[in-house]
C-alpha cells in the first residue's frame, strides 16, 4: 500500500468512530494489547459484516485528532522475536494482517488491516476477544454474538469473500488478467474499462465498496489473478509442481509454481504434465503403439477437483501435483465432504460451487458430482491400477498409478479395484461378476481363478457382498456393500 491510498483510508476512517471494527491508538504498542485487538476486531468485523477491521497508531482516541505516533512496527521486538511473527505464533488460526506505516498531516501514522475471521473466531493465546461497541471483550462471556458468528460462516462462501478492498479501476485492471476471460470465452475484450468491470461484477469477481472503490473476491482472484502472491490471504493457493527421481521424495528434480489464477494456469499445468512424463510403448495385435502414460481426461479431473474442493480458509497446505517414477499425486488442503469409500456414487457437494460452475461452463472438468466416475473409468479403460483417495493432516490427496502387471498389484491394490469397479458397474445398472472383473483386470478366462480370490478377498473384507446369495457359484453377482 503506497503513502498516497495509506492517507486516504485514514481520512476515510476518520470519519467513523470507534466500533467493533475500529480502533484508534495514540503510542499504546503492548505485544499482547496489539494480540487481543487482532482477534476482537477481526471477529467484531465478520459480525458487522465487514470484510476489513482496523487500528490506526497516531490518533487521539476521544478527540480523534491526527497526533502522530512513536510506534513502529518493523523495529518492535518480543525478546529477539519480530512483532508481527510473535503475532502470528500466538493467533489461532493465523490471519494475514498487515501494517503500513504513511504520514498524515506531516504526522508518522501506522494502519493496521485487519481480515474478518471467516471460518472460526480468532484467537489469541486462547482467548477469544470480541468488539463490544469500542470496548475489547471475551466472546465466551457473549454466547449470542458468537452463535452469530457460527451463522454467519455457515452463510457466507468462501468464494465470496472479499481478498482485496479499497480499489481503484486501474488497480483491478492491474490485478486481474480480464483478457483471459474474454479469451476463454472468444469474445472481444469491450472498448472502455467501465463495461469490463461491470461484466467482471456480474460474474461475481468484483464487488462494488464504498466510496467508489472495487473489492476482489476470492473468486476473481483465484480464477483471474495475474500473480496469486498479490493478494496475502491466497498467496499459499498456487499450484506447485514438483517432479522427483524415483518413487520417493528423498531427491525432487524440478519445481515449479503457477501463480496465475486458475483458469489462466489450468491448461499450463497439464501441457507441462504433458510433456515431462514420457509416452510409454505398447504392443497390441501385435503392432507397437506409443500411449500416454496417464489418461488425460482422468487428470483434468483430479486437478479440478483438487482446486474445486479445496478448503480456501486453509494456508498450511499447497496445491501440490507430485510426479514421481509410478504414480502422480495431487494434494489440497480440506479434507472430503462425503465418506472416501463413496466418492464415486456421491451426491454432489462441493466447498466451491462458484469455482466449480466456471470451470465447467469453460470445460475444464465434466458435470457435477462425476469426478471420481470418470477417473476410476479411466483406470478400467486403460488397465492401470486403481486410484487411491485419502485424507491427513486436514488435506485431501489423490495418487494415480501408472501400468502395472496383473501379478505386480497388491492384495489391497487388487481388493481397492475390485471394489470401485463393483461401484462402477452398480452406478451403470449392472452388476459385478467374474467375467467382467477378469475384463477390467485385462487377464484371460483361463486365469479366472485369480479374480475369484480377488472376489473372496473382498467378500472377506466386507467392501462387495453377493446379490444372492443362493445363486450358483457360476453365475454370482455382486453389489457395493452400500447399496
Amino acid at each position: 500500500m503506497d503513502n498516497d491510498r495509506c492517507q486516504e483510508i485514514v481520512k476515510d476512517l476518520l470519519e467513523q468512530s470507534e466500533s467493533e471494527w475500529l480502533e484508534f491508538k495514540h503510542n499504546n504498542s503492548d505485544p499482547n494489547t496489539i494480540g487481543q485487538l487482532i482477534s476482537a476486531i477481526s471477529n467484531g468485523s465478520n459480525i458487522k459484516n465487514k470484510s476489513l477491521g482496523w487500528v490506526v497508531w497516531g490518533i487521539e482516541d476521544k478527540t480523534q485528532k491526527i497526533v502522530g505516533t512513536t510506534f513502529d512496527p518493523d523495529k518492535k521486538k518480543i525478546g529477539t522475536e519480530e512483532l508481527k511473527i510473535w503475532l502470528l505464533k500466538n493467533l489461532q488460526p493465523a490471519i494475514q494482517f498487515n501494517f503500513t506505516k504513511c504520514v498524515v498531516n506531516c504526522k508518522n501514522i501506522v494502519l493496521l488491516e485487519i481480515p474478518a475471521a471467516t471460518s472460526t473466531p480468532i484467537s489469541f493465546k486462547g482467548e477469544r476477544k470480541v468488539r463490544i461497541g469500542s470496548s475489547t471483550r471475551n466472546l465466551l462471556d457473549f454466547p449470542e454474538v458468537e452463535k452469530g458468528m457460527w451463522e454467519n460462516f455457515k452463510t457466507s462462501p468462501q468464494e465470496e469473500r472479499s481478498t482485496a478492498t479499497g480499489l481503484d479501476t486501474k488497480e483491478v485492471v492491474a490485478l486481474l488478467h480480464y483478457e483471459a476471460y474474454y479469451s476463454l470465452f472468444m469474445r472481444p475484450i469491450p472498448s472502455s474499462e467501465e463495461l469490463i468491470l461491470e461484466e467482471l461484477k456480474n460474474e461475481g469477481f468484483i464487488e462494488k465498496g464504498d466510496k467508489q472503490r472495487w473489492i476482489i473476491t476470492n473468486l476473481g482472484a483465484l480464477l483471474f489473478a495475474k500473480n496469486l502472491k498479490d493478494f496475502r490471504e491466497l498467496e499459499r493457493k498456487s499450484i506447485n509442481l514438483i517432479i522427483y527421481q524415483g518413487r520417493s521424495r528423498v531427491n525432487s528434480i524440478n519445481r515449479k509454481e503457477f501463480v496465475e489464477g486458475y483458469a489462466i494456469s489450468f491448461q499450463k499445468v497439464l501441457q507441462n504434465l504433458d510433456s515431462i512424463i514420457p509416452p510409454k510403448e505398447t504392443i497390441r495385435q501385435g503392432r507397437r503403439t506409443t500411449e500416454k502414460v496417464y489418461p488425460d481426461l482422468a487428470l483434468r479431473e483430479l486437478l479440478a477437483n483438487a482446486l474445486i474442493h479445496q478448503d480456501i480458509n486453509l494456508t498450511n497446505t499447497l496445491i501440490l501435483i507430485e510426479v514421481f517414477e509410478d504414480r502422480i499425486e495431487i494434494t489440497n488442503p480440506g479434507t472430503s465432504l462425503v465418506e472416501i469409500d463413496r466418492l464415486i456414487d456421491s451426491t454432489p457437494q462441493t466447498r466451491n460451487e462458484k469455482i466449480a460452475s466456471f470451470m465447467r461452463r469453460v470445460g475444464f472438468c465434466e458435470e457435477a458430482g462425476t469426478g471420481a466416475d470418470k477417473v476410476v473409468n479411466e483406470t478400467e479403460l486403460n488397465i492401470l491400477p486403481p486410484p487411491l483417495w485419502e485424507e491427513f493432516d486436514g488435506s485431501f490427496r489423490a495418487k494415480f498409478y501408472a501400468s502395472k502387471d496383473f501379478k505386480d498389484l497388491t492384495p489391497k491394490e487388487r481388493v481397492r479395484a475390485c471394489y470401485q469397479h463393483t461401484c462402477l458397474m452398480h452406478l451403470e445398472g449392472n452388476t459385478m461378476n467374474n467375467t467382467t472383473l477378469r475384463e477390467r483386470f485385462g487377464i484371460s478366462k483361463r486365469n479366472r481363478a485369480q479374480v475369484t480370490r480377488v472376489i473372496n478377498s473382498a467378500l472377506n473384507e466386507g467392501v462387495i457382498k453377493k446379490i444372492d446369495p443362493a445363486q450358483g457359484r457360476r453365475y454370482v453377482q455382486y453389489t457395493p456393500k452400500w447399496a
